[in-house]
């Protein structure tokens, strides 16, 4: 009797018909005595179950920070900026309102950057004076939810009051209601020559974003009061443009190209950030790199096991090709074990890892809240749990890998079973 004598079985649709199925399934399930070949795929199993969850919990956590870190600098700074080239102004009303209307702009602020030199009596610094007028200001969520002192309620289109970061407070030694003293490069001309423009002014607020850069360098004042103080035009600075999602921002600069006029030109975030932007793409690239290692010793693990799987099964692999099975069933057969036990890996790795990721804060908080632990410290970016940001993108290129790398484990020791002699095998098996 062969094989070919047996009942024909129904093909299975996909590249192994059920025959090669069963008995694969039966190998994963070996005898007592071959209890070491399923340490060995248990060990492989957990492998890909680990490498799988970390890499989506990892990647995912990343995303979070990267995606938390571009809001506290972007919050405040715009995606996309408007710029006239310095001393020209522009019809900045009207192309506000071109450029409100695109249906992928949240908000647009007229602003007037120029850098002063800030004293008070606890020591001097440079900074940013950053025109910009009251509803605007008050549209920046990182600000106004992050008051350290004082308030915004007298901040008017030509008040005098400033709103300064807390870092810079601390270092000039001013809470609200103190003065402060700023110089500016525009000059002021008097019998005695040009000399520059020196100003005392109150600070009505200290705000706290968690963007070092602005909580360091940025002083706020209404932009029509800067104008008067800098001796520019009022329709003088520059455009910053906020977007529902920053990624699309050339996107948004080729729609927007037909509405500018030639004296402006655009800028932007990725362009101010470069080297932020560079840095944060190579991080995810290294740490993808480095937890993919978990996998590929997994699938190692699958070539050790799957070798020795072949070494304990000779006979029956000899028996096998006597009745009639071909060596490409038997290849096939030896590949089918080891992508099973990748695939119920991987797959078991990936939901564990999107239940994780999805509810990281949660379990963040519990680890703060019943055990004191706390994985994020409260400096760090004032971040109060851990982020957490999805991308199917990042999930399917981890799924493909771990599924990649089962498949090509399997190569070898499969090729090395359909070698086998059934006479050789059966006579020293």
């Amino acid at each position: 009797m062969t094989l070919h004598d047996l009942p024909q079985r129904r093909q299975s649709p996909f590249f192994f018909n059920l025959l090669e199925f069963d008995i694969a399934l039966r190998y994963l399930r070996p005898a007592r005595r071959e209890g070491f070949v399923s340490i060995f795929s248990a060990i492989s199993f957990l492998g890909f179950f680990i490498g799988v969850m970390v890499l989506v919990v990892v990647m995912a956590v990343m995303n979070g920070f990267r995606a938390e870190l571009l809001d506290r600098f972007l919050g405040i700074q715009g995606h996309l900026e408007l710029r006239t080239y310095k001393g020209e102004s522009a019809d900045f009303d009207s192309l506000r309102s071109l450029v409100s209307s695109h249906p992928e702009v949240t908000r647009v602020t007229h602003l007037m950057i120029e850098t002063a030199l800030f004293s008070a009596p606890g020591g001097k610094s440079v900074g940013l004076l950053r025109g910009i007028d009251p509803e605007s200001l008050r549209a920046i969520a990182p600000i106004v939810d992050h008051l350290d002192s004082g308030s915004l309620e007298t901040f008017s289109a030509r008040g005098k009051g400033l709103v300064i970061g807390k870092e810079l407070a601390d270092d000039l030694g001013v809470r609200a209601g103190d003065t402060l003293t700023l110089t500016t490069d525009a000059s002021l001309s008097t019998p005695f020559g040009s000399v520059p423009r020196t100003t005392s002014l109150p600070v009505i607020a200290v705000f706290a974003s968690g963007s070092r850069s602005a909580d360091r360098g940025y002083v706020y004042l209404p932009r029509l009061t800067v104008a008067e103080l800098l001796g520019r035009h009022p329709d003088s600075g520059r455009l910053e443009i906020f977007m529902e999602d920053p990624e699309q921002v050339h996107d948004l600069v080729k729609d927007l190209m037909p509405i500018k006029p030639s004296n402006l030109y655009f800028r932007t975030w990725k362009e101010r950030h470069s080297r932020l932007e560079a840095a944060l793409a190579l991080e995810r690239r290294v740490m993808f790199l480095i937890l993919s290692m978990i996998v590929v010793v997994a699938a190692l693990n699958i070539v050790g096991s799957l070798i020795m799987l072949v070494l304990v099964k000779s006979r029956s692999i000899a028996i096998l090709r006597t009745m009639g099975m071909e060596r490409g069933s038997i290849m096939r057969l030896f590949m089918l074990i080891g992508v099973l036990v990748g695939i119920f890996g991987s797959l078991s790795g990936f939901a564990v890892g999107l239940l994780i990721a999805y509810n990281v804060g949660a379990i963040d908080t519990f680890f703060q809240q019943s055990l004191g632990i706390n994985l994020l410290p409260e400096y760090y970016l004032r971040i109060e749990t851990l982020p957490s940001v999805v991308l199917w993108s990042d999930n399917l290129r981890i799924l493909l890998l771990a599924l990649a790398l089962s498949a090509l484990s399997t190569l070898y020791p499969a090729w090395w079973a359909s070698k086998t002699d059934p006479v050789e095998a059966l006579r020293y098996g």
